[in-house]
């Protein structure tokens, strides 16, 4: 379950630099004031619950930030490009996925050994790595939806011609 997920019905808001606040979706069944763990004690402190959510989400955007750089570091190097993915599910349905960063493998073996070497310093050639073997799953993952079909052949991953502008506030993948 991605992280994200597990958080719910907790989100951090980021409500000045380097400030933030928990929110949490007030309309979820699991949040309400007639039973369960309080989120505060007596004395308006966080409870041992709350701060255990506080101490995850703040986890959470650590990650996020390394994140970031590292597709900062994607984009300075022009790995990057935007890519989609299709299947036809077994109603007769499709299902389309746009919208998401790959690296592009052909420019990544086409680096430098100077900026390999870099990569490879700062612990980013094996997420590279990770990624490119990844992309794999997401064929295999969408080629499952036809178990029962004759169409395994329709499953399939796209990507453009050109590469879009990258921006530094791309969202992290977890």
């Amino acid at each position: 379950m991605p992280t994200y997920a597990r958080h719910y019905p907790f989100v951090f808001a980021q409500t000045a630099p380097q400030q933030f606040a928990v929110c949490i979706d007030e309309a979820c069944p699991g949040f309400n004031d007639v039973e369960g763990v309080p989120l505060f004690g007596a004395t308006g402190k966080p409870t041992p619950v709350l701060e255990g959510v506080i101490s995850q989400l703040g986890e959470y955007g650590r990650q996020e930030q390394i994140t970031q750089q590292f597709m900062q570091r994607l984009a300075a190097a022009d790995l990057l490009m935007k890519a989609g993915a299709t299947t036809d599910l077994q109603d007769g349905r499709t299902l389309a996925l746009r919208g998401f960063w790959i690296i592009n493998e052909a420019r990544f073996r086409a680096l430098p050994e100077a900026t390999v070497r870099t990569f490879f310093a700062s612990g980013d050639l094996g997420l590279i790595y990770a990624h490119l073997l990844s992309l794999g799953n997401l064929v295999e993952l969408l080629r499952r939806q036809h178990v029962a079909t004759e169409k395994p052949e329709t499953a399939r991953v796209e990507a453009p011609a050109t590469v879009p502008p990258v921006s530094p506030g791309m969202g992290s993948n977890r």
